[in-house]
């Protein structure tokens, strides 16, 4: 497991990874069909991977047919989550599976206004 403090580094890679990922077309749909109830499940297990700051979880979560764009109970997709605990691994995992970029969570926000969030939170530590 990966526990990172907020690193004003990973925060520019990660919207680096967003707009790549924005850039490059992505559609939001998972690379490997799976039905749906192995899609949930794996949605499921991707979701405590990311909670839990387990990248290959992620990575073995995405490659058994997870749903990328799975919610939590505050709305949140794995990937709005990865940004929220500065996970690098995960947002690179997720954005390379196509995962979508647009969702927003019951708070209205999506990956990119999370990660926006984060580095006005942190002004002080970036300069």
């Amino acid at each position: 497991m990966c526990k990172f403090k907020f690193n004003p580094y990973n925060i520019i890679t990660i919207f680096a990874l967003l707009l790549i990922s924005a850039c490059g077309g992505n559609s939001g749909s998972s690379p490997v069909a799976s039905s749906p109830d192995t899609a949930a499940i794996q949605g499921d297990l991707l979701l405590k991977a990311v909670q839990a700051n387990d990248p290959k979880g992620v990575v073995d979560a995405i490659a058994a047919g997870a749903d990328l764009n799975v919610r939590d109970s505050a709305g949140n997709t794995p990937l709005i989550l990865a940004v929220q605990k500065d996970e690098l691994l995960s947002v690179s995992a997720l954005t390379k599976a196509h995962c979508n970029l647009a969702l927003i969570n019951k708070d209205g926000k999506n990956a990119y206004d999370v990660a926006f969030d984060k580095t006005s939170s942190h002004q002080d530590e970036l300069a």
